[in-house]
């Protein structure tokens, strides 16, 4: 069986498609209120609140005489900005609803954390890109709280999946991505203004999910990994990917200084995050990942 938490957002709905093709496990899929819901055979969606032991607990019940429990764990407060505006209510979330998760589902077959590449900090000269052995800085408080919560994941012998710049078509009617914006508004004629800086590495979510489930059923793999493309894009190079794709005309798509998206955010961000993926690869047995738009 496999528990997919926070199976409701981007990446969690694209884990759940995954699953569903390439597994023939039953799947539970939490979600939080009143948010949409895929409806797929074997999927069955369950509410819960991390933040509530009694909540967790009730999950618990549902799998107790279940053999083997895969876990994929995406339940996070992960905007940079209010994290830093309210870091206390981001680390009952992000840290102490973990840690109590973790303590009730200690005995899990696996669990895959998704944590982030804000972990390691700003590039520099030297480091061409960021590999799990190389040391962690995070400069955001969302990047301090994830790296904390990795520690407690390893400590009880589970997996951390360090996550790219994601993106693709949502699954989901009601909750748009900013793929689906830069889709829709060039097609409407509105511009759309586009950093030209803050390299990032990036994936599309399918790949990520597939990654994820192929990940889950390989015993023995690294702690920690790198999950991303080979390559670092800006939003505009991202941009141009999705406009190629959908044959859309790029003179809505408006670059715009790395410096001047910079004073949009309350929270610092890096100029560089880019990350190594070779022992992704090289667990994978692939020379080569590419992101898919």
């Amino acid at each position: 069986m496999y528990i997919v938490v926070g199976a409701n957002g981007f990446l969690g709905s694209y884990v759940v498609k995954s699953l569903v093709s390439n597994t023939d496990e039953e799947i539970i899929a939490t979600y939080h209120g009143k948010s949409e819901k895929l409806y797929y055979p074997r999927v069955n969606w369950v509410q819960l609140d991390v933040t509530d032991k009694n909540s967790i607990s009730r999950l618990e019940k549902l799998v107790e005489n279940t053999a083997e429990c895969r876990i994929f764990y995406f339940a996070a407060c992960h905007n940079l900005d209010l994290v830093k505006r309210e870091p206390d209510f981001a680390k009952n979330i992000n840290i102490t609803a973990l840690e109590s998760f973790l303590e009730i589902f200690s005995d899990a077959e696996s669990l895959w954390f998704s944590s982030t590449d804000c972990v390691y900090g700003e590039n520099t000269n030297e480091i061409k890109a960021f590999k799990e052995t190389d040391p962690t800085c995070p400069v955001s408080e969302y990047g301090r709280q994830k790296l904390e919560a990795e520690k407690v994941v390893t400590s009880y012998g589970f997996n951390v999946a360090r996550l790219p710049f994601m993106l693709g078509a949502s699954l989901l009617e009601n909750k748009k991505h900013f793929y689906d914006n830069i889709v829709e508004k060039t097609i409407q004629g509105q511009d759309f203004t586009l950093a030209d800086g803050l390299w990032r590495s990036a994936l599309d979510y399918e790949s990520v999910a597939d990654i994820l489930v192929k990940l889950s059923m390989i015993k023995n793999a690294p702690q920690t990994l790198n999950l991303c493309g080979d390559d670092a894009l800006t939003k505009y190079d991202v941009g141009e990917l999705i406009a190629k794709k959908h044959n859309l005309p790029m003179n809505h798509i408006i670059k715009v200084p790395e410096e001047e998206i910079m004073k949009l955010f309350d929270e610092r961000r890096t100029s560089s995050t880019a990350m190594d993926n070779s022992l992704l690869k090289s667990v994978l047995g692939v020379s080569e990942i590419k992101i898919r738009i």
